[in-house]
């Protein structure tokens, strides 16, 4: 059910927190920056703000600082009618939340985002917990999608097929004690061969190595290889239940596949059993996000089925996260991706890994804090 909002008229308060003679940009720095950021001569295509609503603002428990930086978020992240996704984790999001989950909910609704990956511990789902059914069915009323983000450890899934198939039906046994509009949409998986740096078991006797176990044939590609047989057990078992599956990739298998380094590993491959693929472009430079995404984009051979990803986790290796590097600098990243993904026709939008960042950052009085 697609449900109608109206924009209600908002005044907006401008005023400075800051003297001049304190550090840091002002709110009307921000703000000015909101204006400026990624601007570009060509016309562009905005986002349909008909869903935001004082409602929602109200429950969201936002600023009015708040409601001017999530416009200029959703313009930048939302070009020509993209979709984005977030991560939602339980520890960092989640626990918090879980006395008020539609405000989780109105929060990630005003940031514009349509997907929600979520992994809000095995228990709350296997118990149909209420806050996990108040969520999704909070995040349904604004049209958003949940999935279930897989609870295991990559090796956990690769070395033992029987846990694969223990989180698909983890899903569906909730998905059938639950209403409609608090269901999931499907899993989107996060199966990661690159992190396997010790042999599986002695049935799978592989270890990722990327300067030693590139090759046809060698470790690099036969982890690959079990990760697709993975998923296209895990897609089967979905689609047969009516749900969707995706999968978190890295950049690099595209790439190495094309040098001709790999059998597996390609994105066509992975679209053969998922409905949409979340690159991982944990990088802090948005040309090098771009150039690492590109391929993949190039040889999906479907339509919005991938989607760029980039990390906003608080704390997180200052080489791949960038969030400390400011609010402006994510509204310049959002744009910049979406204005080169729309030229290809498998481009599915712009992601965030994780809501505590992008939140932190969406708090801030100023730039960075």
């Amino acid at each position: 059910m697609q449900i109608r909002y109206f924009i209600l008229p908002l005044v907006l308060l401008v005023f400075s927190c800051n003297t001049p003679e304190e550090k840091g940009s002002t709110i009307d720095d921000v703000r000015q920056g909101l204006e400026n950021s990624g601007s570009t001569d060509e016309p562009q295509t905005q986002p349909d703000d008909t869903f935001v609503t004082e409602a929602m603002i109200s429950a969201a428990e936002a600023t009015e600082l708040m409601v001017e930086k999530a416009a200029a978020y959703r313009e930048a992240s939302m070009l020509d009618g993209k979709r984005n996704g977030i991560y939602v984790y339980s520890g960092a999001t989640f626990d918090a939340y879980v006395s008020k989950p539609e405000k989780l909910a109105a929060r990630i609704a005003m940031l514009g985002f349509k997907d929600v990956y979520l992994s809000p511990g095995s228990s709350r789902i296997t118990n149909a917990s209420d806050a996990l059914k108040k969520f999704i069915a909070a995040c349904s009323a604004y049209g958003i999608d949940v999935y279930a983000i897989g609870s295991a450890e990559s090796s956990q899934y690769l070395a033992n097929a029987a846990r694969v198939t223990q989180d698909v039906n983890q899903i569906i046994a909730y998905n059938n004690k639950v209403s409609y509009g608090q269901k999931f949409a499907g899993i989107s998986a996060d199966i990661e061969p690159h992190t396997i740096h010790e042999k599986l078991s002695g049935t799978y006797p592989y270890t990722w190595d990327s300067a030693a176990n590139y090759g046809k044939g060698k470790d690099n590609d036969q982890l690959l290889k079990l990760t697709l047989e993975r998923l296209e057990s895990a897609g089967t078992a979905l689609h047969s239940a009516g749900l969707k599956l995706g999968e978190a990739i890295f950049y690099n298998y595209q790439i190495y596949y094309d040098q001709g380094q790999l059998e597996y590993g390609s994105t066509a491959q992975f679209l053969k059993s998922c409905d949409y693929l979340v690159t991982m472009a944990y990088l802090t430079n948005k040309e090098s996000v771009w150039s690492k995404s590109e391929p993949g984009l190039k040889a999906a051979g479907k339509a919005n089925s991938v989607s760029i990803c980039v990390k906003t986790r608080i704390n997180d290796d200052s080489g791949s996260s960038i969030q400390s590097l400011g609010w402006k600098n994510l509204l310049e990243v959002a744009k910049y991706i979406n204005q080169k993904g729309t030229a290809y026709e498998s481009y599915r939008g712009f992601d965030m890994f994780t809501f505590d960042g992008i939140e932190t950052m969406w708090e801030w009085k100023n730039d960075k804090n």
